[in-house]
């Protein structure tokens, strides 16, 4: 296939314009997706961090409050019976109004007195109590009751008697709703949520209720800040990121909890796809004045070239009146020399033909006059 000086001009041009473009294109959109990927990972880690440190000021806050119980004069004094010490349970109930429950146990697991009585299981046996029972400060995991049935946590406290021993425990209980509630009210995007995991991986805290002590999505094995990407159960790409709340006082040791950030995946990284766009824009608006400019190139090439050949052809077949554009023959660049060396040859070409002509004519003549002689 055979293609014009101007449709190769064109295309040499539109390849030079165009390659650039691409490298341009390509390399924009990776350099903005390695850009936007660590920022919003640092993002979504503050803000699981934030989540945690908010839920572990709480978390300490009730523990002040266990420990201020367990000091109560009432609490530890023998002077006061169960029902004397029910009383004073109750004013503290009401006056902190945070607690499900209060309830103290004697060292044997044996309930001395208690606010409602909500609680599950013999005491004995939980490890929360038995830490207490060794003069620690405790926190329970996260764990269902039955009556009523609702997802609660406990902190227990040593109380010691007037030789400085171990007299009993006081344990305080809170409702998980308390925990639920501060971090559902988290804005994190449209897409995005926090929940809570515990030592266990179970999912402790979540948008979803009925997945209530199911195995973490995200399987978190360490007690420290990160991230990962993985993919959920609606096949949707998700970025995490995860902040521990680490507590030694918590009755597994090692043990803690991590506050997950979730987010889609393209919401997170709606920064790159918001510069790949305008990338894009940008890339085609250069593309179009690329177009625009190759063909104009090729033309003012191609054009004057073409309307010299077209002088010079009407010239070959005997038209001694076509000439050379004077507006060529004006230009100042290459293209101007050029018509004007046309011009110099096609007027010496001119000039020879009517030189010929003449010559042709006298020529004629003559053999006119010599024809005519011989007539005679």
């Amino acid at each position: 296939m055979q293609f014009s000086l101007q449709t190769k001009m064109f295309l040499f041009f539109l390849v030079v314009s165009i390659v650039p473009i691409i490298a341009m294109l390509f390399s924009v959109t990776i350099q903005a997706e390695r850009v936007a990927t660590p920022a919003a990972t640092g993002a979504l880690e503050k803000a699981a961090d934030h989540i945690s440190l908010m839920l572990k000021t709480f978390m300490d806050e009730r523990v002040a409050d266990v420990v201020y119980l367990s000091s109560d004069i009432v609490m530890s004094s023998e002077e006061y019976n169960a029902s004397e010490k029910l009383e004073e349970l109750n004013n503290l109930q009401s006056s902190i109004n945070l607690y499900d429950d209060i309830t103290i146990i004697d060292k044997d697991g044996v309930v001395i007195t208690s606010t409602t009585y909500n609680y599950r299981g013999e005491w004995a046996s939980k490890e929360w109590f038995k830490s207490a029972r060794l003069g620690k400060v405790s926190i329970s995991d996260a764990h269902v009751i039955l009556e009523p049935y609702k997802t609660v946590m406990v902190f227990a406290a040593p109380i010691y008697d007037e030789n400085n021993s171990v007299a009993a425990v006081i344990a305080t209980q809170i409702d998980m709703k308390l925990f639920w509630k501060l971090m559902d009210e988290m804005d994190l995007g449209k897409s995005g949520f926090f929940y809570l995991v515990n030592g266990d991986n179970k999912l402790i805290a979540y948008p979803d209720k009925s997945r209530l002590f199911e195995t973490s999505p995200a399987d978190i094995k360490t007690c420290s800040i990160g991230s990962l990407r993985r993919t959920n159960e609606l096949g949707v790409k998700v970025l995490e990121a995860y902040a521990p709340i680490a507590d030694k006082r918590m009755y597994k040791d090692g043990s803690c909890w991590k506050v997950v950030a979730s987010l889609n995946e393209d919401e997170a990284l709606e920064v790159a796809d918001t510069v790949k766009k305008q990338v894009i824009i940008y890339a085609g608006a250069i593309l179009v004045i690329s177009l625009i400019a190759s063909r104009y190139l090729s033309r003012s090439v191609s054009s004057p070239i073409r309307s010299l050949a077209k002088t010079v052809d009407q010239i070959s077949k005997g038209d001694l009146t076509a000439e050379v554009d004077p507006k060529l023959k004006a230009s100042k660049d290459e293209v101007g020399q050029l018509a004007r060396s046309f011009d110099r040859t096609t007027t010496s070409l001119k000039l020879a033909m009517k030189q010929l002509e003449g010559q042709s004519r006298q020529g004629r003549q003559q053999h006119d006059k010599e024809q005519g002689k011989n007539v005679n």
